[in-house]
């Protein structure tokens, strides 16, 4: 059996090979930025080299390798990647593990996966030689968005399509009920649009307290910075792990978190051109966002609106 340590350095050094990254990012279409290339080696680096700790073992006293805050003293620096690995890896040494011998001696019968368009080729395939010859295979998902929007309202759904542009299914999405119109309200600055939110959001939720409301932000430092301006309501409620409690009230999160939900109110606070410029992956994860509406959405905009939104 292969060892993790041998497969962790055949990984790192396909993360620190140039020439096969700059590879990699030509074959992406300019879905991958030139700079991915220096920050992955760099994150690699980091990684491999041996933990601080470990390397002031036989040099420093063990009560002196902590800040006089409490911390270790790597915590908190680029050191402290030192012998981490990333979840998402695991997949890739998987599947080089996989390459000399069977994962697991007892095969499985039955294989269900939901959100199948978010799984990496590395994933599906390590996956599939967990099968056995007679397994089956579900896979639900959504490739447009990549993710499901068939609760959506009818205003919602035409814009999500309008959204997806030349990735647009070629039949027309259809909405499972009828829903309020799309607001779109753009202000001249960040901090006004904020501001505006936060006073609209304590009037619906007085208005209709049974109402779920899903704040979507397009990332989680844009979710904590808009919760910070209604954290004293206790409706509002910071959720960046999953950790979802379906009661009524106000959820911030960001895209990631809410894909597969359903929200009666959506709210993407930030729908400007900096958080969905006119890329494709922007096209799918404001689609992501829109599409968690099964009532009503709105998107607020300060300075510069994102190209996206047409409406």
């Amino acid at each position: 059996m292969t060892k993790l340590a041998t497969l962790r350095r055949r990984l790192a050094e396909a993360f620190t090979d140039r020439g096969f990254l700059d590879g990699v990012v030509a074959a992406s279409g300019n879905d991958l930025p030139r700079t991915a290339v220096e920050e992955t080696i760099r994150h690699t680096m980091l990684q491999i080299d041996e933990p601080l700790e470990r390397q002031l073992a036989s040099v420093i006293d063990p009560e002196r390798k902590r800040a006089i805050d409490g911390r270790a003293i790597a915590e908190g620096t680029p050191d402290e990647l030192a012998g981490t690995l990333d979840v998402e890896d695991l997949p890739i040494l998987l599947h080089l593990r996989s390459q000399s011998g069977p994962l697991d001696p007892r095969p499985t019968a039955l294989l269900v996966l939901d959100e199948a368009e978010d799984f990496s080729l590395f994933e599906l395939a390590v996956l599939g030689k967990c099968l056995g010859d007679t397994s089956s295979v579900t896979l639900a998902g959504d490739e447009a968005q990549q993710t499901a929007s068939s609760f959506a309202g009818c205003p919602v759904a035409e814009l999500a399509s309008g959204l997806l542009g030349a990735m647009a299914p070629q039949s027309p999405m259809q909405a499972a009920r009828e829903g309020a119109p799309v607001g779109v309200f753009h202000l001249p600055s960040e901090a006004q649009s904020q501001l505006f939110l936060a006073g609209a959001l304590r009037d619906l939720v007085d208005r209709e307290p049974r109402a779920s409301v899903g704040v979507i932000a397009a990332s989680s430092e844009a979710a904590r910075r808009f919760h910070a301006l209604v954290a004293e309501l206790p409706e509002a409620r910071l959720v960046l792990h999953g950790d979802f409690s379906f009661e009524p009230g106000i959820d911030v999160t960001d895209v990631d978190n809410a894909k597969g939900l359903e929200f009666d109110y959506v709210v993407v606070p930030d729908g400007t051109a900096a958080a969905y410029p006119k890329t494709d992956e922007a096209r799918r994860r404001l689609h992501v966002a829109v599409t968690r509406a099964s009532h009503q959405l709105w998107i607020v905009a300060g300075a510069a609106a994102s190209p996206l939104i047409t409406l």
